[in-house]
């Protein structure tokens, strides 16, 4: 019966005669895998297949990974430049201070040219200096926390009420008894 009905939609012109015949190669494959499966018990794969199957596994794993690490490098770019905005916005930098303001960043002893204003309110806390890049800005304490938010690893420097340094004194040191004035310049 599906020959008479094939025959009867090719003379009908409704499908051409090699699509036909491909269709009814696929039918008979599909039932030979029907009838091999019935025998067998199950889907037997091949060892390649097996293979390719865990390659295509792999692939994907790794390509999700990589995804992972360009997003989380494109969400650090985009916190640097937020942070970077928000410091451009607030900083107070004067390009006519000329007192030298020195601060410890890692290992190098860096310097801000300052006002006299400015010069207290950094001693009293109430700035702070930010490092991102290579360049130190001058901005009010709040504005360091919120860039220290956005940006974990930034420098922040900034004396809290009293302390003269950020590095605490060992217990043995002999100087420990000496208080170091809050207006030292050095």
């Amino acid at each position: 019966m599906s020959n008479s009905l094939r025959d009867a939609l090719t003379k009908a012109g409704v499908v051409s005669t090699s699509k036909a015949k491909v269709a009814a190669q696929q039918a008979k494959k599909t039932e030979r895998q029907d009838l091999h499966t019935k025998r067998t018990g199950g889907v037997v794969q091949s060892e390649a297949a097996k293979a390719a199957a865990k390659a295509q596994q792999e692939k994907l794993a790794r390509d999700r990974e990589m995804n992972r690490a360009r997003e989380a490098a494109l969400a650090l770019k985009a916190a640097r430049a937020e942070a970077k905005r928000v410091l451009r916005e607030r900083m107070q930098n004067d390009a006519a201070a000329a007192i030298p303001f020195h601060f410890v960043e890692g290992t190098r002893v860096c310097h801000l040219y300052v006002t006299e204003t400015q010069r207290e309110q950094l001693t009293k806390g109430e700035l702070a200096v930010v490092a991102l890049g290579e360049r130190h800005y001058l901005v009010p304490s709040d504005t360091s926390e919120k860039v220290r938010t956005l940006v974990p690893d930034v420098f922040v420097h900034r004396l809290t009420h009293g302390q003269a340094t950020e590095d605490k004194c060992a217990h043995d040191d002999p100087y420990a008894a000496y208080q170091i004035p809050d207006d030292l310049m050095w």
